[in-house]
């Protein structure tokens, strides 16, 4: 199955790509429609309109899947920081109300909630030990006046998946909204954004989605969109029954999540997402998340045999993703050789990181393995 899905993808032969953390490739099929768009808008943009709204509406259908969601809770987004600011802004935050964020995060997950401090809402940081930090570090730093607890599905810099189901539970002991970042994890690592009782996710498509950059979707709780206000609205924001009464400006806002769009679309961008998700939901995220596991336990049998390196993520099951770190006594060099080797990866926190995804296989692992038995560290 997985064999068949590479050549959904045409990579330089002479490389080998594991870094879909940082960006991932654009499928044939997403190449194919992407073309095909920009063809139809040269040659009859009369037809783009229809096309638009049915991609936005498979990108709806489609990433509700990949996220365990319903279909009113979904719409598209620009990229994560857009599905957060629509957090941070939108929910009713007053002044003593307090957020709660870890102290190891991706600053698109902590400036739009600093930013809130104007307000007079303050945030405080679950501190981290060794890089690392533990769910009660976390509930340590939760009060009474707690509104928000915004976290990460997956850690970008070592893939540490977070216990979302024991954060879930104190956020809604103490009547907090649950706000997650979901880019380093959606699409490779299963999730379900209903049993989780997430208020807000957000996801750039760009990585693990398999999408362009400046696209993505955000989910929206039933319970979030009743409480929150939307930052920005448009005329797209209002239930229209037709488009030919346009002079009616007392329209209601729309019920569901589309009501935080504002105006047109990015419309080949959504044509582009909705191939990509529809390759993920052929393949199935739990079949993804069991096929990178099982490549990077491949590597994982090295690295734990081989002094030269040590591992910094995560083995634990329920905490391990698609993101595996591991370093050396000079990583950074190390970096440097495999990018020689034409081996993609990237360097984070002193460690190597080595994303997998449902185009990698057995011989990119090896091929990464090899180059790892030649290498050298300094004494």
């Amino acid at each position: 199955m997985f064999e068949k899905a590479r050549d959904e993808f045409q990579l330089s032969p002479d490389s080998v790509y594991l870094n879909s953390a940082a960006v991932g490739p654009l499928p044939k099929r997403t190449l194919k429609a992407l073309n095909s768009y920009y063809q139809m808008a040269s040659e009859t943009p009369w037809k783009t309109d229809t096309l638009m709204w049915e991609a936005f509406e498979q990108v709806r259908n489609l990433g509700a899947r990949v996220t365990g969601s319903d279909l009113e809770n979904i719409t598209y987004a620009y990229n994560t920081g857009f599905g957060l600011n629509i957090a941070a802004f939108g929910l009713p935050l007053e002044k003593g109300d307090e957020v709660v964020l870890t102290e190891i995060n991706y600053p698109a997950n902590v400036y739009p909630w600093l930013a809130l401090e104007e307000r007079g809402v303050k945030v405080r940081f679950a501190k981290s030990c060794d890089n690392k930090f533990s769910f009660e570090s976390i509930r340590e730093v939760v009060t009474q006046n707690t509104k928000v607890i915004a976290v990460s599905f997956v850690q970008f810099h070592d893939g540490f998946k977070l216990p979302l189901s024991k954060i879930s539970k104190l956020a809604e002991s103490c009547g907090a909204y649950f706000v997650v970042d979901g880019i380093q994890g959606c699409g490779a690592e299963t999730i379900s954004f209903r049993d989780l009782k997430i208020d807000i996710l957000a996801c750039g498509a760009q990585k693990w989605l398999l999408g362009p950059l400046g696209i993505g979707i955000v989910v929206i709780s039933e319970r979030a969109r009743e409480d929150m206000k939307p930052v920005a609205r448009g005329w797209l924001s209002v239930d229209w029954p037709d488009y030919f009464n346009l002079f009616d400006f007392r329209r209601k806002l729309l019920p569901d999540a589309r009501r935080f769009s504002t105006g047109t679309a990015p419309a080949a961008h959504l044509v582009a997402l909705s191939n990509s998700l529809e390759l993920i939901c052929d393949l199935g995220v739990e079949n993804i998340q069991r096929h990178t596991h099982i490549l990077l336990d491949k590597l994982i049998g090295f690295i734990s045999n081989d002094k030269r390196y040590q591992i910094v993520s995560s083995l634990d099951e329920d905490e391990r993703s698609s993101i595996f770190c591991f370093t050396c006594s000079d990583s950074e060099k190390l970096s440097m050789f495999l990018s020689e080797g034409k081996i993609i990866c990237a360097l984070r926190e002193d460690s190597i990181r080595i994303s997998a995804h449902l185009f990698n296989n057995e011989s990119d692992i090896d091929r990464l393995i090899n180059a790892l038995d030649r290498y050298a560290p300094e004494a």
